[in-house]
């Protein structure tokens, strides 16, 4: 009798375990799945970054694309009027509904890519970076990026457009071991996963670069090749649908902006424009 007993007391501490555990699971996957529907294959969530930052509210803002969904395009002022332009303007003028760094430019040449930079056949740097190993390309409107370390032989100039950048992930998705000059910044950074989907992450909370490098590891996603885009105040992300308008404009740098106070997108020579095939 005492071991029936132990039997069924053993069986309910089990049943107990098991609706706890699938309790826990189901609240789990819902705090990863709380992505807002933006437009057919777009989503975006606002996550809080692992780390505390000294200034700001500390979240990453991210938007996740299906590159089926969208059309990108590399749109690059000395290819028009030679006018830096906010992402709004350049937004408002291509009818983009989604806008954001296309890479870093030169400050002492404020319309040159600090890496190599072409769209529809128009050079803007035709020098290759040799410390930028991330390159964004795109190809009839789809967007992809490729590690010059995995795809040494990518062939630049056969390109419809494309631009390089500096990996924080590599193609495996490895961390990368920021070596250079330690400072803390709002950020921009975009990466992909196996999935056919493009990942946008923003803060304006400023962060060290290598903090970001252990951000991506801990998301709840997988991703491989991540790009740096920009930082500081210059960095900026435009959205606009009809479901959703997002101003995401940086600021703080510690060693050349150490302020949280601008709130105004700055002009760009270069940006990345989307548009999405559904809304």
């Amino acid at each position: 009798m005492i071991g029936i007993n132990n039997y069924i007391k053993s069986f309910f501490i089990f049943l107990f375990l098991l609706l706890v555990n699938s309790s826990c699971n189901s609240q789990q996957n819902e705090s990863v799945n709380e992505w807002e529907r933006v437009a057919k294959g777009v989503f975006f969530m606002q996550v809080d970054a692992p780390k505390k930052s000294i200034l700001g509210d500390s979240k990453l803002s991210i938007i996740r694309l299906n590159k089926d969904s969208v059309e990108a395009y590399l749109k690059m002022a000395t290819a028009n009027d030679s006018v830096s332009k906010t992402v709004k303007e350049w937004a408002d003028t291509f009818d983009f509904q989604l806008t954001i760094n296309a890479g870093m430019y030169d400050l002492a040449k404020p319309l040159i890519s600090k890496g190599f930079m072409k769209s529809d056949n128009k050079l803007n740097n035709s020098q290759v970076n040799t410390s930028y190993n991330g390159i964004c390309y795109i190809q009839n409107q789809g967007i992809d990026l490729i590690d010059l370390m995995c795809e040494p032989n990518f062939q630049f100039m056969n390109q419809q457009a494309c631009f390089q950048g500096m990996r924080l992930l590599d193609c495996q998705g490895a961390e990368m071991d920021w070596k250079r000059k330690k400072q803390s910044c709002s950020m921009l950074v975009m990466g992909e996963d196996n999935k056919n989907q493009l990942y946008i992450i923003f803060t304006r909370s400023p962060y060290y670069h290598q903090d970001m490098v252990r951000f991506l590891k801990q998301m709840h996603f997988q991703l491989g090749l991540t790009m740096y885009l920009e930082g500081g105040p210059e960095t900026s992300v435009y959205l606009n649908t009809p479901h959703k308008k997002l101003d995401l404009i940086g600021s703080y740098v510690s060693n050349t902006y150490p302020t949280d106070k601008n709130d105004h997108f700055w002009p760009l020579p270069n940006v990345i424009g989307f548009k999405f095939k559904s809304l």
